[in-house]
């Protein structure tokens, strides 16, 4: 060991850095969740570019005419935003999805062995990469909500655009937690099948963008957590329904918890 032609260097001395759970998840996961924030950042700007050409929009385009009609008795302007943030939540799922991906990752390469023969509890691990990770696409959902409204500001010279939209962005944060839920139940308790999230956020992306489109039943369309939240800024905040999917996204991620607890390692 450690006697080939050329002697391996020491590494770099971490420190702080990593001696805490959630420091090495945000050390793990911090790339990829800024690249989410950046990209969804440009994609709220790319929306709020059309927001005053939204009436030549509806006209020319019919589907967007149909995902429009959900929300009347709003103006055009805010029905397209509510109709935007929603579809860029569902969107924003898939990096919180990706995170979960890679704690399975991290278990199936062995890594998370080392760690869990520590005094580390299993526990904590889970906790300190889903605090992360909330943390994390919570501000992937503002950073969509902030290029819209940023954008938008400054085309019709309205400051106020800017927190007002990056605060309903926000609205959508529950579903978002509740799709990413599904994928730590898998996690936890059916770890090799964890790949069968991808699906579950494949299915609510579908119903959500050609739900009305395709003209799909109410119970079929209701399996999506994103259609029994408001629609903001095109709909008043309405808190019963944000936290009933908020609690019902916790409950399942204390399922997937447990189910780390309780079962063995299972490496590729």
């Amino acid at each position: 060991l450690g006697s080939g032609v050329i002697a391996p260097r020491r590494g770099p001395a971490a420190g702080r850095r990593l001696d805490r759970p959630w420091r090495l998840a945000w050390r793990l996961h911090r790339t990829t969740l800024s690249f989410w924030s950046l990209g969804m950042f440009i994609g709220g700007a790319v929306y709020a570019s059309v927001a005053d050409d939204v009436d030549d929009l509806v006209a020319e385009n019919p589907v967007l005419a149909d995902l429009l009609a959900q929300l009347q008795g709003a103006s055009l302007v805010d029905a397209f935003f509510g109709t935007s943030l929603a579809l860029m939540a569902a969107v924003s799922t898939g990096a919180l999805m990706g995170a979960v991906m890679r704690m399975r990752t991290e278990e199936s390469a062995g890594r998370v062995e080392a760690l869990w023969a520590t005094p580390l509890s299993r526990w904590r691990w889970a906790a300190g990469h889903l605090v992360i990770v909330v943390v994390g696409v919570t501000g992937v959902l503002a950073a969509a909500g902030l290029g819209l409204g940023v954008t938008y500001a400054v085309i019709v010279g309205e400051p106020g655009q800017m927190v007002r939209l990056t605060v309903a962005s926000l609205a959508m944060l529950p579903g978002v937690l509740a799709v990413g839920a599904v994928g730590v139940v898998l996690l936890g308790w059916w770890p090799r099948a964890s790949m069968v999230g991808w699906v579950a956020l494949g299915l609510v992306v579908i119903i959500d963008v050609f739900g009305e489109l395709l003209r799909m039943p109410d119970w079929l369309r209701g399996v999506s957590p994103f259609r029994h939240l408001p629609a903001v800024p095109a709909r008043p905040m309405t808190w019963t329904p944000w936290a009933a999917v908020l609690l019902a996204a916790a409950v399942l991620a204390m399922v997937g918890v447990v189910g780390v607890r309780r079962r063995d390692l299972q490496p590729s």
